[in-house]
């Protein structure tokens, strides 16, 4: 996320139907925790997980900010080499039928992609 934001904590199982789990904490203090389950693995061109909302211990619980926010994501990442270099295409859909759902996915999209841009970059910076 945003470098207000700090990750406290990220345990995973990558494995089919594996789950990772993390924590974040925003620069007010609040906790905001989530959970993916791993759906497809094939190493070097596509990552593919649900993803939820969750309470501290784990279990799936609405968004704190948007309560019509879905419960599962679909979060996939396909990755292909160009020239000695990787391109990353992130794709997020709702798992859901619920209009409402949908909606609010549709009204926070763009803060969900500026989440996983800032995350992608704050990585780039650890690797340089």
């Amino acid at each position: 996320g945003p470098k207000s934001v700090n990750g406290t904590e990220c345990t995973g199982d990558l494995r089919i139907n594996g789950r990772w789990f993390y924590a974040m904490k925003m620069a007010t203090g609040f906790f905001y925790y989530g959970i993916g389950i791993y759906k497809e693995i094939n190493p070097f061109t596509r990552l593919s997980f649900v993803n939820s909302n969750t309470d501290a211990e784990g279990n799936i619980a609405p968004n704190p900010m948007m309560p019509d926010w879905p419960d599962e994501i679909m979060i996939v990442l396909d990755f292909e080499e160009q020239d000695g270099k990787t391109t990353l295409t992130l794709t997020g859909y709702p798992l859901t039928e619920e209009d409402k759902e949908i909606a609010a996915f549709e009204m926070g999209k763009q803060n969900m992609e500026k989440g996983y841009i800032s995350s992608f970059s704050r990585m780039d910076e650890m690797f340089e």
